[in-house]
């Protein structure tokens, strides 16, 4: 979740078109999932 929060807070919606909002939310998603899995690892 930190990653996703600091990815959304410096890339959040307002700063990207509405086709860029989905593709940053996927790429947070994804670097928290990366996050995770370091973490469980």
């Amino acid at each position: 979740k930190q990653a996703s929060t600091l990815f959304s807070r410096n890339y959040g919606p307002r700063h990207l078109p509405k086709e860029g909002q989905s593709v940053a939310f996927a790429y947070a998603t994804m670097l928290a999932l990366d996050n995770t899995i370091i973490i469980e690892t």
